[in-house]
């Protein structure tokens, strides 16, 4: 059976021996969206004090909900709960993330390298999270 119950058909014909439970480690947009959250968190460390409670806060969060959400919606068994949390939630956190960055850019506390280098990392994940919830 498939790993995900297509909600096309009725559900009296599925048991439970024949769901497999996914793990959402073994995806390579999870793996590079934990280091993606990983290495924004490193960056926000050396944010000024004085912007540690606004902009560096804002960036920890929506990063580490991107990988939370990517596993969230790999462990669901409907298809369109996965497609909603890694094709709509994990990706509008991840867009807000890059948000930050543009404005951590434009306010001096990343560099051009460093912001390149995340947003690499960025378009990596929409990739691959577009592979895991259109492909499948």
């Amino acid at each position: 059976m498939n790993n995900l119950i297509n909600t096309d058909y009725g559900l009296e014909d599925i048991k439970a021996k024949d769901v497999i439970a996914k793990d959402p480690r073994d995806l390579n947009g999870y793996k590079i969206a934990l280091e993606y959250a990983k290495e924004c968190f490193k960056i926000t460390k050396k944010f000024p004090e004085w912007e540690q409670d606004d902009l560096a806060d804002q960036l920890r969060r929506s990063t580490k909900k991107i990988p939370a959400q990517i596993a969230e919606g790999n462990g669901a068994l409907y298809s369109n709960r996965e497609l909603y949390f890694i094709g709509g939630i994990a990706l509008g956190s991840l867009c807000e993330s890059q948000a930050h960055l543009d404005v951590a850019l434009a306010y001096g506390l990343v560099n051009m390298d460093e912001h390149k280098r995340l947003d690499d990392m960025a378009q990596e994940i929409k990739k691959r999270d577009l592979e895991i919830s259109i492909f499948k």
